[in-house]
């Protein structure tokens, strides 16, 4: 299945980030506050990582529309997911807090009591809402394979008779249908990455620039590797997306077009 094999890698990356976002939920709900920062990055690759997939499909309208409702249902399933870990989070951590300022020790007693009941009920919404979008990923995978397969089939025809006459469009998103479609083309996902992790480390002049192993870890945690992001970030110093200095004490910080480039993918 030709169109399917141009589809696999972007949509095997929406998909893991999508399944990682719902692993990750339940860890958070019974530690609150180890895994946030990780699930929200991967809720903001994400929306950048469907636009992916969308660019590397081709097929006639019909199909577009209808992988693309598949990509979105499984986008907003994993965002909601996200979101209530966010609250469900934040609302045991405060009882964690009350219970440790709890003067009272009947008081105390009661939180305590609270608690696991708390956790509980949060361990047993979240494998629900874990199970819709486990649930979505299923649905979009399966959707990719039968749109992929009908585009095929449409290819075939179309040679077969020149006259029949299929559309091909690049990324039909909210908004400009053709919006994004060049600049995800452009840079590597590991690029995007290391600028929305330079964003956030706030190295935006010579003085706040970081280090290699600094963005690395930001963009991918602390196991990333810092030697392969040495080439993509030469890469986007050549663009002017970012400067850096040599030597000791070096490092790398965002240029004007490269700062407006990550707050663009905040946005997303």
């Amino acid at each position: 299945m030709p169109s399917f094999d141009q589809l696999r890698e972007p949509l095997d990356r929406a998909l893991v980030c999508a399944r990682r976002m719902a692993d990750l939920s339940h860890a958070e709900v019974m530690s609150p506050g180890t895994v946030q920062d990780e699930i929200g990055r991967l809720n903001r690759k994400l929306p950048r990582l469907n636009k992916q997939v969308m660019t590397a499909f081709q097929g006639d309208a019909r199909l577009v529309a209808e992988l693309l409702h598949d990509m979105k249902r499984m986008k907003k399933d994993a965002s909601d997911l996200a979101d209530w870990t966010s609250r469900q989070s934040k609302e045991l951590f405060e009882l964690n807090e009350a219970i440790r300022a709890a003067d009272d020790s009947a008081d105390k007693i009661t939180l305590m009591w609270q608690k696991p009941q708390a956790i509980l009920r949060a361990s047993a919404e979240c494998q629900k809402r874990q199970g819709v979008v486990y649930a979505s990923c299923e649905r979009a995978y399966l959707k990719a394979v039968t749109v992929c397969a009908a585009a095929d089939e449409a290819a075939v025809k179309q040679i077969a008779e020149p006259s029949a006459a299929t559309i091909s469009m690049p990324v039909p998103e909210e908004g400009d249908p053709k919006a994004g479609a060049e600049s995800a083309q452009v840079l590597s996902e590991r690029q995007y990455d290391i600028l929305e992790a330079m964003y956030n480390l706030k190295a935006t002049d010579p003085a706040r620039r970081k280090t290699t192993d600094e963005i690395a870890k930001a963009a991918e945690g602390p196991d990333a590797a810092p030697e392969g992001f040495k080439r993509p970030i030469a890469d986007l110093v050549r663009r002017r997306l970012a400067a850096a200095k040599t030597g000791r004490g070096g490092g790398c910080w965002l240029t004007c077009a490269g700062r407006s480039l990550a707050e663009d993918i905040q946005k997303r």
